[in-house]
């Protein structure tokens, strides 16, 4: 008989008061914690908004939770944003998503939200973070240092958490 070794892992996100917006970018699996938390919270109409921006290859063939994502999407609280990346000719990623909402994303931030991202450990962390760190530096009309060390201030005060694997 074959034996597999497993390890579960407690994942490394906090999420802030009920009562904050939170801005939740993943790729594939990575939006597992994310399905979990809108759960958790679904049905509770005092909840903020949040945005949800998620990326997947193909929209048929690995849009995980895809009957629960467009469910949470019909709520109030969820604004959802999805990028396929093989489902066109042109690669989309959820950084572009990101890009393209960066006035939304920028409220948010103002609003105290704080900012989750999970998901592929290769090019899309760092990706994602420039492109929130030129959301804050255009709408917050910031030069490139403050606007580097306001991101740095999101993450020491846990607004900016990732969880790449």
């Amino acid at each position: 008989s074959d034996q597999i070794y497993a390890k579960i892992l407690k994942s490394t996100l906090i999420f802030p008061h009920r009562d904050i917006p939170c801005i939740m970018i993943a790729t594939g699996t990575g939006c597992a914690s994310f399905h979990a938390y809108i759960q958790s919270i679904m049905g509770n109409s005092s909840n903020p908004s949040h945005l949800v921006f998620l990326g997947f290859r193909n929209k048929e063939k690995d849009f995980l939770f895809k009957k629960d994502w467009e469910d949470f999407e019909k709520s109030k609280n969820i604004k959802m944003f999805t990028a396929f990346s093989r489902d066109q000719h042109q690669k989309i990623y959820v950084q572009d998503r990101i890009t393209e909402n960066g006035s939304l994303i920028w409220e948010y931030i103002s609003k105290g939200a704080w900012i989750y991202l999970s998901g592929n450990a290769k090019r899309m962390p760092d990706d994602v973070y420039e492109s929130i760190k030129n959301i804050v530096k255009l709408f917050g009309k910031l030069t490139e240092k403050i606007a580097t060390k306001f991101m740095s201030d999101l993450e020491k005060l846990n607004r900016y958490q990732t969880e790449t694997y």
